[in-house]
């Protein structure tokens, strides 16, 4: 992945960001990104569960107020989560397309998509959706990528022949060669397609002249959990302490900026919570702190991480 790593070389890179596992994975994920508020066990799907709810103090309505069009992408459909209400009601984006509004599932029989999920391009969906925010003043634009999903194996379509070889190539000449699992293979192989579609995304904003006032912010939603924790372990032993079942929740988040930032390591311990009051701090938002849980990773005092089953991490202890 040379995109994400020249990233990671030359602009901010925060080490010590966790995103712990709540109760439905992704879905809340992008619940505390979105409002800095936390999920609630007691639901049994917390999208669902909050479409009703009126949330004023989201990202989109943040930036929005700024002057900011908002839109949001993913390229799945609305089977394992209601997206679609969600972003565009509950979150209140402007505009949210799923792969059926893109048109990504034509050429699937949408029952087979659903019962072989069958996963998508990332680079089609940046093909596909780039046009329609790159000439507007001001955009907040998120996507949810999916072409890195589990699970890793031969039939992912993602899994092209190329990204194969150049990973198989990487793993066997690595300086401590180990014996990985075909999991682990396909992983870093199909998350291939999210380098280029980020390649991509860079190329257009340049093209467009926007490249210089714009700010990529890129991270994780979950560890890979397709992956076994024992090559994880393996391949990542630097953030990843082998044994430790809290670190293996490191996963990274990058800020691209053209202007502040740049080609810093950042130590704070932080984690999805506290990716909106960082964002709203760093733009200027106008945020309800005490609607939120999290905390911006730049404010004094120290920074904690908070798991679902009431752990936690910070610098001291």
């Amino acid at each position: 992945t040379p995109t994400l790593y020249d990233l990671k070389q030359n602009y901010a890179y925060f080490e010590n960001f966790y995103a712990p596992l709540y109760y439905r994975s992704t879905a809340d994920t992008e619940f505390m990104v979105q409002t800095s508020m936390f999920p609630n066990k007691n639901v049994s799907l917390s999208m669902e569960s909050y479409l009703d709810n009126t949330f004023t103090n989201t990202l989109p309505n943040l930036f929005r107020e700024k002057g900011y069009d908002t839109l949001s992408f993913h390229d799945y459909m609305d089977y394992f989560y209601p997206r679609g209400d969600f972003h565009r009601n509950t979150l209140d984006y402007d505009e949210y397309y799923g792969s059926v509004e893109l048109g990504m599932t034509e050429k699937f029989d949408p029952d087979k998509l659903i019962v072989n999920h069958h996963w998508l391009s990332d680079y089609e969906m940046m093909r596909l959706t780039i046009p329609m925010f790159i000439e507007r003043d001001h955009f907040f634009v998120n996507y949810i990528t999916v072409s890195g999903h589990f699970p890793y194996e031969q039939t992912h379509e993602m899994a092209k022949e190329e990204y194969v070889e150049a990973t198989r190539d990487y793993l066997d000449n690595l300086a401590e060669p180990f014996d990985y699992s075909d999991e682990l293979l396909y992983y870093m192989a199909v998350n291939m397609e999210f380098d280029k579609a980020l390649a991509y995304l860079l190329q257009q904003l340049q093209e467009a002249g926007k490249d210089d006032n714009t700010v990529i912010i890129i991270y994780g939603d979950h560890y890979a959990y397709g992956v076994d924790k024992e090559d994880i372990w393996k391949i990542d032993s630097t953030n990843k302490i082998p044994g430790d079942e809290l670190a293996i929740h490191n996963v990274p988040l990058l800020l691209v900026s053209p202007r502040g930032l740049q080609n810093d390591t950042y130590s704070q311990y932080i984690s999805t919570i506290d990716l909106m009051p960082t964002i709203a701090n760093l733009f200027g938002l106008n945020m309800d702190y005490k609607a939120a849980f999290g905390r911006d990773a730049f404010q004094d005092g120290t920074t904690v991480v908070r798991f679902a089953d009431g752990s936690f991490l910070s610098k001291h202890f």
